[in-house]
């Protein structure tokens, strides 16, 4: 097992990593000290496959564990299942001292996360994500919320778990497509921070694709100290810093919407950094060996590297890009590759380069 911490001051909190480790999550509770009671929120499909095995082990070290399931899907992340989570923790008569678990993925974890931030002004909480997408970025950072009217997580707070726990044995019963898509995000991170890791994917895609235990461990483990230490030095990302991590999100969002979400998010991203790299090789900053190195490393993945035709309206594509300028003050930042391992954030994009390079 391995042992990340995210540096904050009195909000310091490890990430554990390893293979098959469930079965201990009672043990390490104990350590933080929390009142015994606590309130798992998942869904059904995952409480099929875990949940029974999670309150036995609970239970065995003392822990009176309640369980609340939530409808499936991002469009459930919502004040109506905020508001069934309030109902639960007051039914049962949790305190100040007693703690939520997220068992489950990002929609899950954020929704547990700001039920965690807001209920008796800050309970604990703890993230058991249970898709490599959320080990890998959702459960770590403490971005929390919901979606209203159609916006997503415009209500939500910056709030940290006391625990991260990535069993990476949960990934086993995951859909191939989901190991695809959250692949986008494990590859950005060897793009933005650390080119021996891209060199790792590289040498290691096909035994991930496998899900192979060892490089599994070892992804999660070296994703989790790259946003780590991002947000370490920007946790509510008011310095600029964080914004790293959105290298590939600025158009990645636009091919969501313009698809009506029919491009899955990691596609999306994937396709992001590719369009993006190609504005950043016009302008100078990166080899066109880099942007090839990540085209390739994609296609392995199993991820799409260019955009299908029924959605390439370059002028649709900018308007929704304006759109995201106005919601920012003005301002569109760019997360331009410079080589593999490094970005920097540009905001004198010109629109031209990005007509250019979609057309």
């Amino acid at each position: 097992m391995q042992c990340v911490y995210v540096n904050l001051g009195k909000e310091t909190y490890p990430i554990l990593i390893g293979n098959e480790i469930l079965k201990d999550l009672g043990k390490t509770l104990l350590t933080l000290k929390l009142n015994p009671k606590v309130l798992i929120i998942t869904n059904q499909r995952i409480a099929k496959l875990y949940l029974s095995f999670l309150c036995q082990k609970l239970e065995e070290e003392g822990f009176e564990a309640y369980v609340l399931n939530i409808p499936e899907g991002e469009r459930y992340k919502n004040y109506v299942q905020l508001r069934r989570i309030y109902t639960a923790l007051i039914k049962r008569k949790f305190e100040r001292d007693s703690a939520i678990i997220a068992l489950g993925g990002g929609t899950i974890g954020d929704l547990a996360g700001f039920a965690a931030a807001t209920f008796m002004r800050g309970i604990a909480y703890i993230q058991i994500p249970t898709s490599l997408l959320a080990q890998v970025d959702s459960a770590i950072g403490g971005k929390t919320g919901i979606d209203f009217q159609g916006i997503k997580n415009v209500i939500g707070s910056f709030y940290q778990p006391k625990l991260v726990y990535a069993d990476i044995s949960l990934l086993s019963t995951l859909p191939q497509t989901e190991i695809f898509n959250a692949l986008a995000e494990v590859i950005k991170y060897g793009v933005i921070k650390d080119e021996s890791f891209f060199s790792y994917l590289e040498e290691n895609i096909e035994k991930i694709l496998k899900l192979d235990p060892s490089c599994l461990e070892e992804i999660v483990s070296r994703c989790a100290r790259i946003k780590a230490e991002v947000v370490e030095r920007d946790e509510k990302d008011r310095q600029g810093i964080r914004a790293i991590l959105n290298y590939g999100h600025s158009l990645g969002h636009c091919f969501e919407a313009i698809s009506n979400f029919r491009i899955r998010h990691g596609e999306a991203v994937g396709l992001g950094m590719l369009y993006i790299s190609k504005v950043a090789q016009r302008m100078g900053l990166l080899e066109e060996s880099a942007l090839r190195r990540q085209e390739k490393l994609l296609q392995r993945a199993h991820l799409p590297t260019s955009l299908d035709k029924r959605y390439n309206h370059p002028e649709r594509i900018i308007s929704i890009l304006e759109m995201d300028k106005k919601r920012q003050g003005g301002r569109m930042r760019f997360v331009l590759p410079i080589r593999i391992g490094e970005v920097v954030i540009k905001e004198d994009v010109p629109e031209e380069l990005i007509r250019e390079v979609l057309g």
